[in-house]
């Protein structure tokens, strides 16, 4: 049974006696035995104890490489216990800076990069910490930039953050350096459109509405864009602000929820700029 060999592993590892390089491999080995079947009978909290345990074995003897990926699965057993126990989060988030550490040691930066956004991820999903899980974003974009690695994704969920926090203006310019990275890398153009059409909303919502039609006068030169359905939604929009027209922003809402494409984010953004309708908090 998993306990019995639980039982056994901690007993070697309590011992002096166990730390030469053989019976340390035969600890893994039981460990290894002992991961397997907590993971059959769904016990995701000892199955971790048991990789946390290996990797603390293979850091005495310098095995980076194998330390990391055991404490990065030690980090998603906790992580699968998080929705139902919340303090399983701090277990999580510890397993992978062990990993990001480990990974780092070993000079696997993007590695790394990938540990920092994952407990970003947990700060920012699981504990509404926004603030831990911008620092730990913006160490992923580091770490990651440094093997020339695409951070758009991760920057996306820095950007959603300032949005989810009500910081719209600093949304906007994430979102905007998001499209600028895809233009100037000369990538298809049309994927820059959704982080124009989300910049603009957010200029908006922050007040800002002739910066925010300056910007889409200024993409609008470029064809893949004028041509977009983000283009005609947002010039519409932005008339419509201006103007100070309510019925025409509710008409234009009601056509975009019959698209299919009014997302959370939008809507949120989009119910900021109503509120700013009916207060005249707009730039003129």
């Amino acid at each position: 049974m998993p306990v019995k060999h639980y039982l056994i592993i901690n007993k070697c590892f309590g011992n002096e006696e166990y730390a030469i390089e053989e019976d340390a491999k035969k600890a893994v080995d039981m460990l290894t035995q002992a991961d397997i079947e907590y993971k059959l009978l769904k016990d995701w909290a000892k199955s971790a104890e048991c990789l946390v345990l290996m990797a603390e074995s293979f850091i005495t003897s310098n095995q980076l490489f194998e330390a990391c990926e055991r404490y990065k699965l030690a980090g998603e057993m906790y992580r699968k216990l998080i929705e139902t126990n919340l303090s399983y989060a701090k277990d999580s988030i510890s397993c992978y800076e062990c990993a990001y550490q480990c990974a780092i040691k070993e000079s696997k930066f993007s590695k790394a990069g990938k540990m920092a956004s994952e407990i970003g991820k947990i700060y920012d999903v699981s504990l509404a910490d926004y603030d831990n899980a911008c620092i730990h974003y913006q160490k992923a974009i580091d770490w990651l930039e440094t093997e020339n690695n695409s951070t758009n994704d991760i920057s996306e969920l820095i950007a959603c953050i300032y949005v989810k926090t009500q910081k719209y203006f600093e949304g906007g310019l994430a979102f905007h350096n998001i499209a600028k990275k895809i233009l100037d890398a000369g990538k298809i153009q049309s994927l820059a459109s959704r982080f124009i059409y989300k910049e603009c909303l957010c200029l908006i919502a922050s007040g800002n509405a002739l910066t925010a039609k300056e910007a889409i006068d200024e993409y609008a030169v470029r064809p893949f864009f004028t041509s977009s359905f983000e283009c005609k939604f947002l010039s519409q929009l932005v008339q419509y602000v201006l103007e100070k027209d309510i019925d025409g922003f509710e008409e234009l809402m009601h056509d975009l929820d019959s698209t299919g494409r009014l997302d959370d984010l939008s809507c949120n953004i989009l119910v900021k700029i109503k509120s700013l309708l009916k207060t005249d908090v707009i730039e003129l």
